[in-house]
């Protein structure tokens, strides 16, 4: 998508716009009709492919994930091709930062698409998921919590102003496999870690904003056990107290337990333990009153900090709009 500025108005030229995202434990595209008109993509599929599987241990990429990933992405690009869509960008999180094998298949899939892979640092990860926590709120303040396959991102935002951000290492897909911290030890080991960022205890957060796929089907499970009238996770906002005993109940469980759990997808429930785990201690050390769903994230913000860095809201709001004033002509 092209922005074309002028002193007086500032124009979008439409444009078709895919955007892939290669994770540790997941790889996912989107692809959007108008990104300035609506940050609702028309295409999103997601495969699991754990990439990140036992990364700690052998500090590879997994050989079984890293086939069945090039198959994917094989897939999505016959999908593009098919549908003339040439604006594509494709982004990687921990898994491509950490591993220390990932040339040939960066190289592979580089040529497949014709496109660079931007391999994001913890920090511009965080920013990009509190970039995308903005798209889906009229005003984020508090803090963005965004947990993948292989780390968890943080970032203080005031007033809808990044603030603080940092990554850590601990993610779901990471955690289950990790040979070393046990799910027995590992509230010790990330708030030892947590402890370690000051800038999280020094004030306290009203809004705790979470973002990334295990999360979501912890809230979608919330929302279903809690007989809630809409089935909307986007925005959900659950109270602390109330939330810290559901979290405390799910951390709980065992693979047995698990197996009975409804609502959400069998490729997340073996991940719920750790996520509330996680979850709780961050609870603890920034103690927000209201935790709230975000299905906007990473994806979002990438593209919103590319095509939205000097456009004022005013003018991204008017032009959604327009799109929805367009469709109810037509």
């Amino acid at each position: 998508m092209e922005v074309i500025k002028s002193k007086n108005s500032l124009k979008f030229k439409q444009a078709k716009l895919a955007i892939i995202d290669i994770g540790s434990n997941s790889i996912r595209m989107l692809i959007y009709e108008d990104f300035s008109s609506s940050r609702v993509p028309f295409f999103n599929e997601k495969a699991v492919c754990e990439l990140g599987k036992n990364l700690d241990k052998s500090k590879k990429l997994h050989k079984s994930g890293t086939e069945y990933a090039l198959k994917v992405l094989k897939r999505f690009s016959e999908i593009l091709n098919v549908s003339k869509i040439t604006n594509l960008k494709i982004i990687a999180t921990a898994v491509l930062r950490e591993a220390t094998d990932t040339k040939p298949f960066i190289d592979e899939v580089e040529k497949l698409f014709k496109t660079k892979i931007n391999i994001l640092s913890g920090d511009e990860e965080a920013e990009c998921s509190a970039e995308g926590v903005k798209i889906g709120f009229e005003n984020v303040d508090g803090l963005v919590a965004d947990l993948g396959g292989g780390s968890l991102e943080l970032a203080r935002v005031e007033n809808n102003i990044v603030t603080n951000k940092t990554s850590l290492p601990f993610g779901v897909l990471r955690l289950l496999n990790n040979p070393i911290v046990k799910k027995r030890n590992l509230a010790k080991y990330i708030k030892k870690l947590l402890r370690e960022e000051k800038w999280l205890s020094k004030k306290r957060f009203n809004n705790l904003y979470l973002v990334g796929g295990t999360w979501r089907s912890l809230f979608k499970l919330h929302l279903f056990q809690n007989n809630h009238p809409v089935h909307i996770i986007h925005q959900y906002s659950i109270d602390n107290n109330v939330l810290s005993k559901f979290v405390e109940k799910i951390s709980s469980f065992n693979k047995s337990k698990l197996k009975t759990v409804e609502y959400i997808s069998k490729s997340r429930t073996p991940y719920l333990p750790y996520s509330c785990i996680i979850l709780d201690e961050i609870m603890r050390v920034t103690n927000p009153k209201n935790i709230i769903c975000s299905i906007s994230g990473l994806r979002e913000g990438s593209l919103s900090i590319d095509y939205f860095k000097d456009v004022k809201e005013s003018e991204i709001f008017h032009k959604a709009l327009e799109n929805v004033a367009k469709k109810e002509v037509i």
